[in-house]
């Protein structure tokens, strides 16, 4: 069975991040978002940014904030109807070490077009 144009995007969006970082990987998911998608971000803590630029600033606060850094590993990819779930793991690393913890990312379109996105 062949991949859907959804899994097929999110995949590259996981390529982009883990190659090259996370400013590569969130500008491949604009590309492919509508522009009033609504992301909430493991390391948001809750928090839904609406919108392109709403998201580009917090990823811009992220890579300048030198103090905690992370990065994401995806492990598996599932495809549920319109949504693209994506299993793998985060490590947030503060100063004096680092966590690890297993994250569920879920990824909705509609028409083609990433609508929500949330870690959980």
């Amino acid at each position: 069975m062949s991949e859907s144009k959804n899994l097929k995007a999110i995949r590259r969006v996981w390529r982009a991040y883990e190659s090259e970082g996370l400013k590569a990987g969130a500008e491949a998911l604009l590309e492919i978002a509508a522009p009033d998608v609504a992301i909430a971000p493991f390391t948001a803590q809750g928090r839904i940014l609406s919108g392109h630029d709403e998201y580009r600033a917090y990823i811009d606060s992220s890579v300048a904030d030198d103090r905690t850094r992370f990065e994401a590993r995806a492990h598996r990819f599932e495809e549920e109807g319109d949504t693209i779930v994506v299993a793998g793991v985060i490590r947030l690393f503060e100063a004096g070490g680092f966590s690890e913890t297993t994250v569920r990312w879920e990824y909705e379109f509609r028409d083609g077009m990433l609508v929500r996105a949330r870690a959980a």
